[in-house]
């Protein structure tokens, strides 16, 4: 069986300057720089990248939950982090790429999110300023800023938290055997090794599956959703200050990977972001026997309020297969719940 957590989230930006693309070509100014964006039948809508998530979240998680991060290594046109997943929970949990002498160490990474784009198509405006604190003329430069609220999705394969193999496969060399057997002495009972199970046999080159202990698995991975609600990031936070933790929350374990909640949240008639409760109850009866957790549902006051009766609905005629809160406190339920603690068994 495969497990993934599952979420969709929005962000609320108001007058945000997120992602920068480079240089803007469709201005006279040298200094002016453009957003990230991107069109879909000939709308334009802003986005940040999943890679730009990612990295608020690793600056977060070595922040605020105390992760000690890998180390990056730059060798000429190349970097790399020092693929060591068992001291270092982000080489874990978003996996990596080192080239070595003899063979490549990669890992898969348990955490797969997406871009954050914009629901609804945005207008995107050209600012123009200046610096003119210096003597002399002033000098000019533009950016562009937008509002608009960013959906994104993520995913954390609750199988591979915190579990290692040794097969000659993409993905999944994740470490040396010198590596495991170093670890091994220096940290007596921290891992156990098993037969993998996911892999042909051959019985020459035996292939071995490593695990931290249950109680690291789940630490890893309640860090990482906990950091979603504390993450902060961006460009031009000085001057615009946007903060990027969710408004809207769905949280659910499902057993298989697909997405199943992408869709529940788009662009109504009206343009306006919407929560789709057709889509969602639908997803709810299509999904039941893979849905393996509730289903927790998480709204900041003061953001879409006028979402709140429908969501009631939802929760009163859900049989309490829905839980209802704010997105910090879903999360923290979720990662106490006696159904998180069964997946690390």
């Amino acid at each position: 069986m495969t497990t993934t957590i599952q979420s969709i989230f929005l962000i609320d930006t108001h007058v945000s300057i997120l992602n920068n693309l480079g240089q803007d070509d469709t201005t006279i100014y040298e200094n002016s720089v453009a957003v990230k964006k991107i069109k879909k039948e000939g709308r334009v809508y802003t986005y940040v990248s999943g890679q730009a998530f990612r990295n608020w979240l690793r600056i977060t998680l070595g922040k605020d939950l105390g992760w000690q991060l890998s180390p990056v290594i730059r060798e000429k046109k190349i970097a790399f982090t020092a693929a060591q997943p068992i001291e270092y929970e982000d080489d874990d949990m978003f996996g990596y790429m080192k080239a070595e002498k003899s063979k490549t160490l990669t890992r898969l990474s348990p955490f797969k999110n997406s871009a954050l784009i914009s629901v609804t198509p945005v207008k995107i405006n050209n600012e123009f300023n200046v610096m003119a604190r210096q003597e002399g003329d002033p000098v000019p430069y533009g950016n562009q800023p937008y509002s608009a609220v960013l959906k994104g999705i993520f995913s954390i394969h609750v199988d591979s938290v915190g579990t290692f193999y040794s097969v000659n496969k993409t993905g999944y060399l994740n470490c040396t055997e010198d590596y495991i057997e170093d670890y091994i002495k220096k940290h007596s009972g921290a891992l156990t090794y098993e037969d993998d199970p996911f892999f042909v046999k051959d019985v020459n080159t035996p292939h071995k599956r490593y695990r931290l202990k249950k109680e690291d698995r789940m630490k890893r991975t309640a860090d990482l959703l906990q950091a979603i609600n504390r993450v902060s990031g961006g460009a031009s936070q000085t001057s615009h200050l946007t903060d990027v933790t969710p408004k809207f929350m769905i949280l659910a374990a499902i057993e298989g990977g697909n997405h199943i909640f992408s869709h529940v949240i788009s662009e109504n008639s009206e343009r306006q972001t919407d929560f789709s409760t057709d889509a969602f109850k639908e997803i709810l009866s299509d999904y039941k026997n893979e849905i393996k957790t509730h289903v927790y549902i998480g709204r900041r006051k003061g953001f879409m309020d006028f979402w709140e009766d429908r969501i009631q609905e939802l929760v009163k005629n859900s049989e309490n297969k829905i839980i209802y809160g704010s997105p910090v406190k879903i999360v923290n339920d979720f990662v106490e719940s006696k159904e998180f603690k069964e997946f690390f068994s």
